[in-house]
């Protein structure tokens, strides 16, 4: 069973609770996930690499809350600013962490 809680120095800061409050009605609240790394080289060299980017939505057509449960979400390339960046089709959706290393090495957009 995954948990959101983690411990360490600043346990409160990094856990996965999230409240919202808003008097928007509208459809589109949600949630926006964006996948990256952060590297360091031997030369000393440290950058982030944003490999892609989900969006959850909070409500359904019906304006009704989500159910909680696992969602399996789409993963967008690029980030959440750039629209129609597609995911590198030569690295699977489903592959194992070896791409992250394949990605840095070969600077590749995932």
């Amino acid at each position: 069973t995954f948990s959101p809680r983690v411990s360490g120095i600043l346990p409160c800061i990094l856990d996965g609770d999230c409240f919202i409050r808003s008097n928007d009605p509208s459809p589109d609240i949600g949630l926006l996930f964006e996948l990256g790394i952060t590297y360091h080289n031997s030369t000393g060299e440290r950058g982030e690499l944003s490999c892609g980017w989900a969006f959850l939505k909070l409500f359904d057509s019906s304006g009704f809350p989500i159910p909680s449960k696992t969602y399996e979400l789409f993963l967008n390339g690029g980030t959440p600013y750039e629209k129609r960046v597609e995911v590198d089709p030569s690295i699977s959706r489903r592959a194992s962490s070896n791409v992250f290393q394949h990605m840095i090495t070969l600077r590749k957009q995932p």
